[in-house]
């Protein structure tokens, strides 16, 4: 909303994409979908946000049954039934691309929760403390069970890149053709460390369709793992670089991707 943006419609602009964006293939759990079904929005608020998510269809129901069993139904509780209904309603007419895109619905959830919260509870203040705090403490349990689970990794959790860009100056001073997933991060930290880098790179489309197209003249491909694993075996990832090219670079830690950097072999070799 700052005058730059205003002035040159990017708000306008990016609103309007984000509304009629067509699809965009997302992780859900460990399995990518080419266009994200409309229950992951329940599928990441429930592994998420359990705990918020929990408190606040509870509070706001109860709220909203006292208030009606009393007759004192008010513009207050419709005003923030409007706003709970917009927000979700519009988050999931949009296109799905990963669980960031409820961060709005969950901010009004939770400013709705908090404005019917006293009213849902009877005012009574020792049950009022005990709930607060409950909410509080099992939503940073939540937090600290995920952080500390083993099957938990993060979207695009970023160490991979950094050991990278440390680990492979040499490669990525070559006058040579990449793709690259996730390029901005690798760039990122290319400009953090001061690397040299000659790569004449782009970014990988991130598609399961068959027929995207692999450029003839990269010479490698810098992939996290989970894009190969999830591909159908027909994508030139699998079909191609993932069985025919070769790992000359791989990292690997506790909640983090697998980060894999292909070589495509020289003319000369001969093909398995």
């Amino acid at each position: 909303m700052w005058p730059p943006g205003a002035l040159q419609n990017i708000v306008i602009n990016n609103f309007n994409e984000y509304l009629h964006y067509p699809y965009h293939p997302t992780l859900v759990g460990d399995h990518i979908f080419e266009a994200t079904p409309r229950w992951a929005a329940v599928y990441w608020l429930a592994h998420l946000d359990a705990p918020i998510l929990a408190f606040s269809v509870s509070i706001i129901l109860i709220a909203l049954w006292r208030a009606f069993r009393s007759g004192r139904l008010s513009c207050k509780h419709a005003y923030l039934a409007v706003c709970v209904v917009f927000f979700l309603v519009t988050a999931l007419a949009a296109h799905l691309a990963g669980a960031r895109n409820l961060l709005q619905f969950i901010g009004v959830l939770c400013l709705a929760t908090g404005a019917l919260f006293d009213e849902a509870l009877g005012h009574e203040p020792r049950v009022i403390q005990f709930s607060s705090a409950a909410v509080i403490i099992l939503a940073a349990l939540n937090l600290i069970w995920l952080s500390q689970s083993s099957s938990y990794t993060p979207y695009l959790a970023t160490d991979g890149y950094r050991a990278f860009v440390q680990e492979e100056q040499n490669r990525l001073g070559e006058r040579t053709k990449a793709l690259v997933y996730g390029l901005p991060v690798l760039w990122l930290y290319a400009q953090q460390y001061s690397t040299a880098f000659a790569w004449d790179v782009r970014e990988m489309p991130w598609t399961t369709r068959a027929d995207a197209p692999l450029p003839a003249d990269i010479k490698y491909v810098l992939i996290p793992a989970f894009v190969n694993n999830c591909m159908p075996a027909e994508q030139p990832m699998r079909r191609i670089v993932a069985k025919h090219w070769t790992v000359v670079w791989s990292f690997k830690v506790d909640h983090v991707w697998r980060l894999q950097l292909y070589e495509k072999p020289s003319e000369n070799s001969p093909m398995p």
